[in-house]
């Protein structure tokens, strides 16, 4: 009687190493294929268009800027003289919102805001102002720099919250030929 229990816990135990082995191998088979359609989707996201991603040091020769940003970012140019930093998308957040907004050209194409606050400020030996404009209910930093007759604008999108605005705006630089 012993031996007969003793080789059903036998039987049971090495019944349940090669289910456990076969679900495990099946699994392993399976997470490639999850992986790579999380992957495609990302790269089908259509708030960023790929040809337009770059990071995380931006550098338009055209318009003779450059910017850092950080790592999990990419700039997504909108036309010829509008730029946003967004989040790069994730399998969580497909479509990402922007987080900061850039505008490049004369001081009569950038639209004002009601100004609140104004102060004179320099990044990397550039001189600029930093406003705080209304916005709805709300108030929001603007930075502007003008350099050779061109206004660089940064502010917030719809003035949300972003933790790398005052680092991307400090990062400014203007490029030389």
């Amino acid at each position: 009687m012993q031996k007969q229990s003793v080789s059903i816990i036998v039987a049971v135990i090495i019944t349940a190493i090669v289910v456990g082995g076969g679900v495990y191998l099946w699994q392993r088979q399976q997470a490639p294929t999850q992986e790579s359609s999380e992957l495609s989707n990302l790269e089908n996201a259509p708030s960023v268009s790929e040809e337009n991603q770059v990071s995380p040091g931006y550098v338009n020769q055209d318009l003779k800027f450059s910017l850092e940003i950080p790592n999990g970012y990419i700039v997504d140019k909108t036309s010829e003289n509008t730029f946003q930093i967004i989040s790069r998308p994730t399998p969580e957040n497909e479509t990402p919102l922007p987080e900061i907004n850039i505008k490049v050209g004369e001081l009569d194409d950038i639209k004002s805001d009601t100004i609140i606050k104004e102060e004179n400020v320099e990044v990397n030996g550039i001189a600029g102002k930093k406003f705080t404009v209304s916005y709805g209910e709300g108030q929001c930093p603007v930075y502007r720099f003008d350099s050779q007759g061109k206004i660089y604008e940064f502010s917030l999108y719809e003035c949300l919250e972003s933790a790398i605005f005052e680092d991307v705006a400090k990062s400014f630089r203007i490029i030389s030929e």
